[in-house]
């Protein structure tokens, strides 16, 4: 009998033939986990953002306030809201460094392409504003906040109608009776997600200084 001491040349052929096969499984189920990694923390990564944008929301708008000039026919800025945008005068700046005195702002929803929606913010210290800001600046002049958004609106409801869940306003106009009111709602969408509703109360809805 012949005692073989080696391999064929076959199953040489045979064994790196396994051997490769069983490294692309590897490599294959290594780049499937590093996508589902990489998605997963992209989530993650969005909604922590979201997150952090809704806090700094709220902290500016529950600070809310009138604020009328100390001189005869001086500025007076108060609470005018509809579905679209807010313009408002906060005791709290988002902008890092601009932290002392308080600021006029506006939120903006933003149409972008498609279904999607941006709210943006644009602010300036109260005292650097010669008149009352009638008219917006442009698109580039504000900050994004919250993207990817559809079906956002803006509601609004008084201190009389605190106890009514139903009862939001489309509209809120201080102008005349500088009185802001007592609660803010934005409803949105966020990709496929269910509807998020974000409400903030204000600390001082009478406008009482």
């Amino acid at each position: 009998m012949r005692t073989n001491h080696g391999f064929t040349l076959l199953e040489l052929i045979l064994a790196l033939t396994i051997v490769g096969t069983v490294v692309l499984l590897a490599l294959g189920a290594f780049r499937i986990g590093q996508r589902s990694w990489e998605k997963g923390d992209t989530v993650s990564e969005k909604n922590q953002r979201l997150r952090i944008a809704v806090e700094r929301i709220r902290q500016q708008l529950s600070a809310a306030t009138v604020y009328i000039g100390p001189g005869e026919g001086d500025v007076v800025l108060g609470f005018e809201g509809d579905g679209a945008e807010i313009r408002f005068v906060s005791q709290v700046s988002l902008i890092p460094g601009q932290d002392r005195g308080l600021v006029w702002v506006h939120y903006r929803i933003f149409e972008t392409s498609g279904q999607d929606r941006v709210l943006g913010f644009y602010e300036r210290p109260v005292l650097a504003l010669d008149q009352p800001p009638d008219e917006a600046p442009g698109p580039e002049a504000y900050y994004r906040l919250i993207v990817e958004m559809t079906d956002a609106i803006w509601e609004y409801r008084g201190g009389e109608e605190a106890t009514a869940a139903d009862n939001w306003r489309n509209t809120w106009d201080s102008t005349e009776r500088l009185v802001l009111p007592a609660a803010v709602r934005l409803t949105f969408r966020s990709g496929k997600d269910a509807p998020l509703s974000v409400v903030v109360r204000l600390v001082n809805p009478t406008g009482e200084s």
